[in-house]
């Protein structure tokens, strides 16, 4: 069954007709970074083919005997150039042959080394058709492959940038202006309920000048109002919250509420509570990735 909330939304502002665009800043992107997140999806596309001698990034399986048990190993695997073994080993054994014996000392250790096979990777060169050939969805040629890089980029500075913050905040106000709900009584009696219980629960030392009641229950209040709006969106999409996903909802606390029944576990987390919250949850995430969008494709040069 399809679950609803009883406030209802008069009239559902376009958040994505909100222009933010003086709002996103310049960004500058990290060339060798690019550089090497470019390299690391060429070489994990590269073929592999056996080598005569040894060259850094070569896999290279060996067997080595010594007195120190550590260098006394058969068909040991090295990545030269990594050093996860042993780098002065590895150092050594740059532009050895395989197939021949060879005595080394290293770190004052006598290691008589056999060289049984050497894998290189040859990577692709950096051209449209061999881009296209990696069968990524995201990227289908160089230019694309470096804006899903630069995204990445991006991604890392924009989990803490404050200009998104401040536009993400403009964005809802802007939407919020816009929007009108009519709110059920029943639902905002609960909002104010729970502004009151969270107060009490919280013993929050508020500022002489704060009203904490009337702050709390503006923010009840609100996420009954978004609730409204991610209502609306989701029966548009023909995703609405199903009684389905409540129950499985209350399962999932089970194992955290092993001495308490069912019907006392859904008393704790009512399903009023869990509509809010979920429905909520959709216009947040909706508008939040509004603004990412934004401020990614005017942050990255291979968006122009």
């Amino acid at each position: 069954m399809e679950l609803n909330v009883k406030s209802k939304v008069a009239k559902l502002a376009d958040f994505t007709a909100i222009d933010i665009s003086n709002m996103i800043p310049d960004y500058t992107v990290d060339e060798a970074m690019l550089e090497k997140d470019i390299n690391r999806i060429l070489k994990s596309n590269g073929t592999k083919e056996e080598a005569h001698t040894v060259a850094d990034g070569d896999m290279v399986m060996i067997n080595c005997k010594s007195d120190e048990a550590k260098f006394n190993k058969e068909n040991l695997m090295l990545i030269i150039g990594k050093g996860m073994y042993d780098a002065k080993l590895e150092e050594q054994l740059m532009g050895l042959e395989k197939g021949k014996t060879y005595s080394l000392t290293v770190n004052g250790n006598g290691v008589e080394v056999v060289i049984n096979k050497i894998t290189r990777t040859i990577i692709p060169e950096l051209t449209d058709e061999n881009v296209a050939s990696f069968g990524r969805e995201e990227f289908k040629n160089v230019k694309e492959l470096k804006k899903f890089c630069i995204d990445k980029q991006l991604d890392k500075y924009l989990d803490d940038c404050e200009e998104m913050d401040m536009a993400s905040a403009y964005v809802w106000k802007m939407f919020g202006d816009a929007c009108e709900t009519v709110l059920d009584p029943e639902e905002e009696a609960h909002a104010i309920a729970k502004a009151k219980k969270q107060i009490a629960e919280t013993q929050v030392d508020a500022d002489d000048d704060m009203d904490m009641e009337s702050f709390m229950t503006d923010i009840c209040l609100t996420e009954v109002k978004l609730a409204a709006y991610g209502n609306e969106i989701a029966r548009k999409r023909g995703e609405l919250i199903t009684d389905e996903d409540y129950q499985k909802y209350i399962d999932n606390w089970k194992p955290y509420y092993e001495n308490m029944t069912e019907e006392e576990i859904m008393a704790k987390h009512p399903k009023e509570d869990f509509l809010l919250t979920r429905y909520s949850e959709i216009i947040c995430k909706l508008i939040d990735e509004f603004v990412l969008d934004n401020f990614k494709k005017k942050m990255n040069p291979m968006n122009d």
